[in-house]
């Protein structure tokens, strides 16, 4: 499977890589990419991310890699987005008001409430709201790393794949739709559990062949 991880520039790249690499096959090939000329037809797409929502998507941009993601998707390509990576793949983010997202996926980008601590770090439970054979890891009751000030609302039900208690609210932790995966927390930076969902990634991503 070919597999392009996107450089921006304000990634968290290396840890990404390298929890890939280490749940990937022989026959994989994991390129990371910063322009459209590094491109080799990915079968999965990797969209990492740290940083402010406006940075993110102006990478996206000049490097010409958002009309790639948008194409390559609609033609069947499996995207993950992590953190900043997945509120890039929605319509718009309260932290860049007037800057529009890939909008691959339904739903905005909005602070998280004022009235809890934030940002919010540090390690907290998902809890499973679409079933699916694809994500055993996200069954077994385990916390994953979260960093973050912002998530993604305004999804539809059917496509929110966990979602994450704060305060007395909650907010959306995952979602799937389709050929689309989108997470607001670390897998990559979440130990034994982490890299057990990195695995189910790429098995779900290899389940489209």
């Amino acid at each position: 499977m070919k597999i392009e991880i996107l450089d921006l520039g304000i990634n968290n790249l290396s840890s990404m890589v390298r929890s890939i690499e280490n749940n990937s096959r022989d026959y994989d090939q994991i390129c990371v990419v910063s322009e459209l000329s590094e491109i080799k037809d990915a079968e999965l797409i990797v969209l990492p991310g740290l940083g402010h929502y406006q940075a993110g998507m102006r990478a996206l941009e000049e490097s010409g890699l958002s009309k790639y993601v948008k194409d390559y998707c609609e033609n069947g390509t499996r995207i993950v987005g992590i953190c900043l990576g997945m509120q890039l793949l929605f319509e718009c983010s309260e932290e860049a008001p007037g800057i529009q997202g890939l909008k691959i996926l339904e739903g905005v980008v909005k602070f998280l409430p004022s009235t809890e601590s934030v940002p919010n770090i540090g390690w907290d439970e998902v809890k499973i709201r679409q079933e699916s054979v694809n994500f055993s890891s996200l069954e077994k009751g385990k916390d994953f790393y979260f960093d973050h000030s912002l998530c993604a609302t305004e999804i539809p039900d059917e496509v929110v794949l966990t979602e994450t208690p704060f305060g007395e609210s909650h907010f959306i932790s995952s979602v799937l739709n389709g050929n689309v995966l989108g997470f607001q927390f670390h897998p990559e930076k979440s130990g034994k559990i982490g890299q057990s969902l990195v695995g189910d990634i790429l098995d779900w991503a290899r389940s489209f062949d």
